[in-house]
């Protein structure tokens, strides 16, 4: 008969805790709880049905077993079946007493919860669908300033379609309402490069759909177009110039990526994409698009989607990844350029290349980890290249002359080696983790990389942490972003469903609520924060810029750690990064500001204009 408690049991829970149970060889492997290390180390409380009860506190160190107790359950599993074990937790009833039973699915319901492995949401999984309901597969995703998310997806009857637009109000989780902006007539914006303006507005270039060719299209591959958050437009709109003419790129670009350059006003790098030789600039302030010259050669980029990030000294950075062909394989692409930094020369025309090292990580994932204190900022890059380095993961310091040695990716107590990550998502969480997710033919778990200085629950710097297994495969054509509730979003044309992710930190304790903060702070100044719990229990402050991803590609994810001061019972003060130009740490436009309590919980995200 099952009990009460048994019923309440989370799925997942209760799939984790027997295979706990039936992946033990001896006694001692069940003495101790799993030790995933983003519960932490000393006291936690477990926020189940039986919470108020004093044995719901468990300590990560002690027994929850002894010996005798542990052979007890080896020898029952291994009568139930030797080689499965047990297939439920009730077939635990009476080998070992009711009241152990009970305090033991207490102890790893906590270690094997939401608190130590977040969570897919399954509840309210929703369908993607374009104005009509004809529902779609999405390959590009941005998260405007408004908390709605922006999707392009894969042109739906033939490649010459219009590409569909459904834009996702996230802040509405009851209704989930979709709609379809349309873009400039009949445009194809399916494989083209995204970044945001600081004014808000999402500038996309290039794509033109399947296979990139304006012969087989009929498409214009050096298109340049906006699209407006501003809730009275969420409309599409060309580039144009200060005569109001349309302006195009200088040349066609299938897969090309955009960076910030963080100047006023603003100024974005274009490079890389087929059917392009060299980088282009394209000005805000003339509307216009005028070629680079890079010395001592320039980069073919011939994988597209190269990954470029901008750097806190005004250069650029890139890294070896991007896509090669269609396949989902490993594999090393010789024709892949070496890793370095672009340093403009005044007047944006010109500019040189500092090479790095060679690290082809071709279909892996890049992200600039910023940090205040030194080194300033490194990038990070994860799977990619051939089979044994897509295992692995490799940091670089730009300001140092090459990568760091060859890391292997966490793997499950089952795997002999780690999981091939081919084309995974990579997001950065506002307590400066990383979250992995993606990137294989089968649902593997998630992983949590502490990217920060400091330790996150028992996590300590530069370790993971398992996290929950992702609900369908995310591959080649899939997105994941930072959602401003902390929550991670995960979209793909391989499943038309947007599925939402409530990391660990979302499961232990209330959030902080900012009450009060201004919408716009200039560069270099202070700015006050008000919050719903005292001044002194709120650790940190920091800028999330929101993600335009598409590809496994995003320039826009960086965390801008800000140091705040206490100024009252329920008001902080913190300083906006520097007015030097450009502005390399923190480039001009609109930020989720989120603050987190000393146990590094996060409140949902006020969008604030960075001036």
């Amino acid at each position: 008969m099952k009990t009460q408690e048994n019923h309440e049991l989370d799925p997942k829970v209760h799939r984790r805790l027997l295979q706990f149970i039936n992946q033990a060889r001896q006694p001692e492997d069940l003495l101790l709880p799993p030790q995933n290390q983003y519960i932490p180390e000393q006291e936690v409380q477990f926020r189940g049905p039986n919470a108020h009860e004093p044995d719901a506190h468990v300590n990560h160190a002690k027994p929850i077993l002894d010996r005798e107790q542990a052979e007890k359950i080896l020898c029952a599993r291994d009568r139930v079946s030797p080689i499965h074990g047990f297939f439920h937790r009730d077939q635990l009833e009476g080998v070992i007493d009711a009241k152990l039973l009970q305090r033991l699915t207490h102890v790893l319901s906590l270690h094997l919860g939401g608190a130590a492995y977040g969570e897919w949401s399954l509840a309210g999984t929703i369908p993607i669908a374009a104005t009509g309901g004809t529902q779609v597969g999405v390959v590009h995703g941005a998260v405007l300033r408004t908390g709605k998310v922006l999707f392009i997806a894969k042109a739906c009857g033939s490649y010459q379609a219009q590409s569909p637009t459904p834009l996702w109000d996230a802040n509405n989780r009851t209704t989930f309402t979709v709609t379809s902006p349309a873009p400039p007539t009949s445009d194809n914006l399916y494989c083209s490069g995204h970044a945001f303006l600081s004014d808000g507005k999402l500038l996309v270039v290039g794509g033109g759909g399947d296979w990139g060719t304006a012969t087989n299209l009929g498409r214009d591959l050096k298109g340049a177009w906006f699209f407006d958050p501003d809730p009275a437009a969420e409309s599409w709109a060309y580039t144009t110039n200060s005569l109001g003419t349309q302006t195009r790129m200088q040349q066609n670009r299938w897969y090309p990526t955009v960076v910030n350059l963080g100047d006023q006003p603003d100024r974005f790098l274009i490079a890389g994409g087929r059917g392009s030789s060299q980088m282009e600039v394209y000005s805000q302030a003339s509307g216009t698009f005028s070629l680079v010259n890079a010395s001592p050669s320039e980069k073919a980029f011939t994988p597209t989607y190269p990954g470029m990030n901008l750097l806190p000294n005004g250069d650029v950075f890139f890294t070896p990844v991007g896509f090669r062909n269609n396949t989902e394989l490993a594999g090393d692409d010789a024709t892949n350029d070496v890793s370095g930094s672009f340093e403009f020369d005044p007047g944006w025309s010109t500019g040189t290349w500092t090479n790095k090292g060679a690290n082809d990580r071709t279909k892996g994932m890049q992200v600039l980890l910023l940090q205040p204190s030194a080194p300033y900022a490194r990038i990070m890059v994860i799977g990619g290249g051939n089979l044994a380095r897509s295992r692995t993961y490799q940091v670089i310091d730009p300001t140092t002359t090459g990568w760091l040695p060859e890391v292997e990716l966490p793997r499950l107590p089952t795997q002999t080696v780690a999981t091939s990550r081919i084309h995974p998502n990579v997001v950065l969480l506002p307590d400066g983790s990383v979250f992995l997710s993606g990137g294989t033919g089968v649902t593997e778990p998630c992983w949590l990389y502490n990217a920060s200085t400091r330790t996150l629950g028992s996590l300590a710097p530069d370790t993971w942490a398992q996290m929950d297994e992702l609900p369908a495969a995310r591959r080649y054509h899939s997105l994941a972003m930072l959602l401003p509730s902390g929550e991670v979003v995960a979209a793909g044309e391989n499943n038309n469903q947007v599925h939402v992710f409530k990391p660990p930190y979302l499961f232990r304790g209330t959030p902080p609520n900012i009450m009060n903060a201004p919408t716009r702070v200039h560069h270099g100044r202070s700015f006050t924060i008000t919050t719903d719990v005292a001044a002194t229990a709120i650790d940190r402050v920091v800028l999330m810029r929101p993600m335009a991803a598409t590809h496994q590609t995003d320039t826009e994810q960086r965390l801008i750690e800000l140091s705040p001061t206490v100024t009252g019972t329920n008001t902080l003060s913190a300083t906006m990064p520097n007015g030097w130009h450009p502005h390399g740490v923190a480039p001009g436009g609109y930020y989720m500001l989120f603050v987190l309590d000393s146990d590094n919980v996060p409140s949902v995200a006020r969008f604030i204009e960075l001036h």
